[in-house]
């Protein structure tokens, strides 16, 4: 059976439409995968931009945080170097106040003391012995102040009002 031209050309025409078809098709398949390909880069590249973004972010945030702890430290250390800047100037304060109060009450005792002596010296009047003048005198520069002293300290230690009661000098070195 040999086919008639109408239909070999009609069979060519069918085999070259299809052929153009299929090539049309392969290449609109090409062009697909190759916008699918670049779309599937796109993405990829977005999401490694996005994750770089995180990154960059939250290493900001850290920074942030350390900053904000580093600041938080500074500032604790200078409170507490301020908290005893002030500690020393009020024992400071305090110190000079004590020993204020306690040269207050040195020289009130010494002025009682005076006050007595005024009548002791009244009965020293008949002696004649320079000898006993100089020994009471120079009894008086040497033991004098340590007498003061000590009756400073025991009127301290009685708690009598009105005077502060103050440490011994020992007991303020460390």
């Amino acid at each position: 059976m040999v086919a008639q031209p109408d239909h070999h050309n009609i069979f060519n025409s069918i085999s070259m439409l299809c052929a153009a078809i299929i090539t049309k098709f392969d290449g609109g398949l090409l062009k697909q995968r190759e916008l699918d390909a670049a779309e599937a880069k796109r993405i990829e590249e977005e999401a490694k931009r996005q994750t770089e973004l995180e990154r960059l972010e939250a290493e900001r945030v850290e920074k942030e945080k350390l900053d904000r702890i580093q600041k938080m430290a500074e500032d604790r250390q200078a409170i507490e170097a301020a908290k005893r800047d002030l500690k020393a100037k009020e024992r400071a304060l305090h110190e000079a106040e004590n020993q204020a109060q306690a040269d207050k009450a040195a020289d009130h005792l010494d002025d009682e003391i005076d006050n007595d002596g005024d009548e002791d010296d009244d009965n020293d009047e008949g002696s004649d012995s320079a000898g006993d003048v100089k020994t009471v005198s120079s009894f008086i520069t040497y033991f004098f102040p340590c007498i003061i002293r000590l009756r400073y300290y025991r009127v301290i230690a009685s708690g009598t009002p009105g005077i502060p009661r103050r440490r011994p000098v020992d007991s303020f070195r460390r």
